[in-house]
């Protein structure tokens, strides 16, 4: 055998016993998803989201959830703070919940889901800070759940979205129990099942368990009567039915499964129906090829960052779904390059108009229906 035989021989076993002793950042799961569908299985592809416009565009960050109240709209953005924007398109800070003087995301706070209900209060779940309820007219606040609260055993790290009935029940989802909000990236290559759908009793005060076992739990809406939620668990593409009243109440049950995208937040329609929006598209990336290969993600993560690995393998599109309350899909609209919009997080629907959420954009989009 020659000396670069030999040498090859010893160094490439040791480079490979090295790499098995790094340690890795987390230890990922690994699990089945079906085959992704492809983009026009069930409707279409289509461009109607390039007809969308930009407004207040460089002036907000990351409008997450936008809600609709007196002819104006309410989001919440990358720096913690709720805005509201006018029909002239005028843009006023209402609040911050976090720290006057911050420095970080966990201290200043990122609000996500937001809803209002009809005595006016706006419920705001704020992914470090928690639940809260707001008088955005004289601005005092409530604090409901605490970020890191415990329930049953195990800390609520990242609150995500909120529904909440009429009698003032609230339901809302937690991602994770370990990590933070701006480590999702790493919650979904760690394909983790610890996200939960929780209630909140009012009357009590209380915290308990609906759902456990999610992975990547994530936007929460109820019926036009009340009777179920809708529940979306993004690292599994599908979105669950909980059955909140007659003899089924408690059970649960699959709405939608192997949906094209990962599944953030669930609204209203003005049909009746419910708008899903899809930030990421799964033939746009590598979910599906790491979902069953553990040892894969712990061999990249070892080098590389977790945001790197998605960024790299990951194309922006965009792409929201209306739902019948049955199941079956109404429509879907599109933007297959990713250039007008991309990364959506919800729809507001009006009627007259859609307008486009989403966690990472400097504005907002806005697509007329008329």
């Amino acid at each position: 055998m020659s000396t670069p035989s030999v040498v090859l021989t010893i160094i490439v076993p040791l480079i490979g016993v090295v790499v098995y002793l790094l340690p890795a950042p987390f230890e990922p799961v690994g699990f089945e998803l079906q085959s992704p569908p492809y983009l026009g299985d069930a409707l279409p592809v289509n461009d109607h989201l390039q007809r969308a416009e930009k407004i207040l565009e460089n002036q907000v960050l990351g409008p997450e959830s936008l809600v609709f109240k007196d002819g104006d709209i309410y989001s919440g953005t990358a720096d913690g703070k709720i805005i509201k924007i006018n029909s002239n398109l005028e843009l006023t800070n209402v609040l911050s919940l976090g720290s006057v003087y911050c420095g970080n995301e966990i201290e200043c706070g990122r609000p996500l889901g937001l809803r209002f209900t009809k005595d006016g209060l706006l419920y705001i779940i704020d992914a470090h800070l928690g639940l809260f309820h707001v008088n955005v007219s004289t601005g005092e606040r409530t604090r409901l759940v605490s970020g890191g609260t415990i329930v049953d055993g195990k800390p609520i790290v990242f609150f995500n979205d909120l529904a909440v009935r009429s009698d003032g029940m609230v339901y809302f989802t937690h991602s994770s129990t370990k990590w933070h909000r701006f480590q999702h990236v790493s919650l979904a290559m760690e394909g983790n099942n610890d996200s939960r759908l929780l209630q909140f009793d009012p009357t009590s005060g209380e915290v308990s368990v609906l759902m456990d076992g999610l992975t990547l739990g994530n936007g929460v809406q109820l019926s036009q009567d009340e009777s179920f939620l809708l529940v979306a668990e993004g690292g599994r593409m599908r979105i669950h039915q909980y059955f909140l009243t007659s003899s089924r109440e408690g059970e649960r049950e699959i709405f939608a499964d192997n949906l094209p995208g990962f599944v953030d937040n669930i609204r209203p329609s003005s049909s009746g129906g419910f708008w899903v929006a899809l930030p990421t598209i799964r033939r746009h990336c590598l979910y599906d090829v790491f979902a069953p290969r553990p040892w894969l993600r712990k061999f990249l993560i070892k080098f590389f960052s977790p945001e790197f690995i998605v960024k790299s393998t990951t194309k922006p599109y965009g792409l929201v779904m209306e739902f019948a309350e049955d199941g079956h899909i109404v429509r879907r609209l599109d933007d297959p390059t990713g250039a007008v919009v991309s990364y959506i997080s919800e729809v507001l629907d009006t009627g007259s108009s859609l307008y486009l959420g989403s966690y990472t954009s400097p504005f907002l989009a806005k697509l007329s229906l008329e």
